[in-house]
């Protein structure tokens, strides 16, 4: 599922909620790659053990948060959680509100066939003109006190620095889980399952890459080579995989570029010291 800026608008939340638990569900497959439970490949810092829960607010906004001007940096527990908290009990409010409403319209939808059995009873020897002059009773909506706080309260949740401005920087992007270490992030909205994220050498960036499955020998003598560690099968969010196999050309595999991505957990130079056991050429046409 694609983030869009738009579900911060009224009555998406449900929309978020999903969007949510689909990243939620994605860190739990991402725990149980673990090859043991007591050695965590991606997230190897023992001083913060919860880190890895962590990853259920960072990748919604791609750990970067901002609260206000010149006030931009890396994601914050103490910052954060308490505006991911704040979303997350609004969006389960408004739900809470919405079987409210669903439960009032199927009992005034019980009542309106009641009193029209009634009054096709009582009005059987009536003509038929007679019979749809008979006037309904509106649909039932919330009172206009709750109507008017859940709207001013999305406008609250979508102010400068709240959560749900942050994820708008991440408008246009959505999540991945990769197939073999199981890293979490997000990738450019046009990713596809058997894309694979590098981290290439000399940047600190993390690029989606695509394998080629047809090249042809006249566009592979001017790849260019790029050296990079890291780079995994992406599922992007479900289990399949592609049944194409890329195709190699003088031993070397092709690749073409898809964009930026933003994985979880290596961000701030935590594969270094690890590269180079897992170095690998991505030639690029």
């Amino acid at each position: 599922m694609q983030w869009r800026a738009a579900w911060g608008l009224k009555c998406y939340h449900r929309y978020i909620l999903d969007y949510l638990s689909i990243i939620q569900d994605m860190r739990r497959r991402s725990a149980e790659k673990m090859t043991s439970p007591d050695e965590d490949e991606i997230y190897r810092n023992k001083s913060d053990p919860t880190r890895r829960n962590q990853a259920i607010w960072r990748v919604p906004i791609g750990d970067c948060y901002t609260n206000g001007p010149g006030n931009r940096g890396r994601a914050k527990p103490e910052d954060v959680r308490p505006v991911f908290a704040e979303l997350i009990d609004h969006c389960k409010f408004c739900c809470e509100k919405d079987e409210e409403l669903r439960e009032l319209r199927r009992e005034w939808k019980e009542q309106q066939q009641d009193q029209k059995q009634k009054r096709e009873e009582q009005q059987k020897e009536q003509d038929e003109q007679n019979n749809n002059e008979t006037k309904t009773e509106p649909q039932p909506e919330l009172d206009p006190e709750t109507q008017n706080f859940l709207a001013d309260r999305w406008d609250e949740l979508q102010s400068k620095g709240s959560y749900l401005d942050n994820m708008i920087h991440m408008d246009k992007m959505r999540p991945y889980l990769t197939e073999k270490k199981g890293y979490i992030g997000m990738a450019p909205a046009h990713a596809q399952p058997g894309d694979v994220v590098v981290l290439l050498c000399g940047d600190s960036i993390p690029y989606v890459l695509r394998p080629v499955v047809s090249v042809s020998r006249s566009a592979a003598t001017g790849a260019g080579v790029g050296g990079g560690g890291g780079g995994d099968g992406d599922e992007e969010g479900n289990e399949e995989n592609r049944e194409e196999k890329e195709e190699e050309i003088d031993g070397k595999k092709y690749y073409t570029f898809v964009g930026e991505a933003y994985c979880d957990g290596i961000m701030d130079g935590e594969l270094e010291g690890r590269l180079e056991t897992e170095r690998e050429n991505f030639y690029l046409v």
